[in-house]
């Protein structure tokens, strides 16, 4: 319990932190950073890979695939506990984030190369990613090199998307940062919460 801790108060400081920077208009440096690493144009090679990226990792398409999971845990499987357990997991991480979206108030980068709305902190693309991968890992965790194999794989799937959202424009490079420690931070917390109190999942 006591990485688990740990890991909560990181992120949790990573993310206030991060926050903070936004609200206050000093996250400039980083974004400016970031942007000069990873910026695309409409007719460089590897923007239809960022767009097939970005379209993949569409939480509405993850959000939609993992709660039709839920239902069947819930109505089909009996698991009642679990399958509530984890629709507030996902689902409240996406609206914890819509929140702190609407609060936070920023708006998009400028030259979109596709069109994007809503505010800009932080990344939902990112947050929800992040969180299957999360989800997956704490769900199945093993110790075996097919796991191991894995949690490399989808680290780099999350950068990836997170990477696509900022060559795009659709978000600047705090706000995919932000989306990936809210992630953690979440579900951190619910794993606190499930290993102290709730022993639903094992």
């Amino acid at each position: 319990m006591k990485k688990v801790t740990l890991k909560i108060g990181i992120s949790a400081i990573i993310f206030l932190a991060l926050m903070t920077l936004v609200i206050t208009h000093h996250a400039t440096g980083i974004d400016n950073w970031g942007f000069g690493i990873d910026h695309g144009t409409i007719l460089d090679p590897n923007t239809p890979w960022m767009l097939e990226i970005t379209y993949f990792s569409s939480p509405a398409i993850w959000v939609t695939v993992l709660n039709l999971v839920i239902l069947y845990l819930f109505f089909i499987g009996k698991r009642y506990a679990a399958a509530i357990y984890m629709a507030f997991w996902l689902d409240g991480a996406i609206i914890l984030a819509t929140v702190i979206k609407i609060l936070v108030g920023r708006h998009r980068p400028l030259h979109q190369l596709i069109l994007d709305s809503g505010y800009s902190f932080p990344s939902i693309h990112t947050m929800t990613a992040a969180i299957c991968v999360l989800m997956f890992l704490s769900l199945f965790k093993t110790h075996n090199a097919k796991y191991h194999l894995f949690q490399v794989l989808a680290f780099v799937w999350v950068v990836m998307v997170a990477a696509s959202r900022v060559y795009l424009r659709n978000h600047y490079p705090t706000d995919v940062m932000g989306g990936a420690a809210l992630a953690y931070l979440w579900t951190n917390l619910l794993w606190y919460l499930n290993h102290r109190w709730l022993h639903i999942i094992k």
